[in-house]
């Protein structure tokens, strides 16, 4: 039996521990010839006070989390887009 891998997902938290993780998915990524996809969740900034509020975040403190994440990722993976 041959194992086929075609995808992985690598779901980061930038810790240390994610960094050996990090490199482990690369490797495998690389000896499968598989696509390799990361994801990194954005908290929000406040808690909701409870299941019925109307509140949402402000559209630019979205784009705000959404940009230092895209940094991080950057810097982490020393990647140029």
């Amino acid at each position: 039996m041959t194992i086929s891998i075609k995808r992985i997902l690598f779901p980061t938290d930038f810790s240390d521990s994610a960094k050996n993780a990090r490199d482990y998915a690369i490797a495998l990524a690389e000896k499968f010839n598989a696509e390799l996809h990361l994801i990194h969740v954005v908290a929000p900034l406040m808690p909701y006070p409870d299941a019925a509020s109307p509140w949402v975040m402000p559209e630019n403190e979205v784009k705000l989390q959404v940009d230092a994440a895209d940094q991080r990722l950057r810097k982490e993976l020393d990647v140029q887009w």
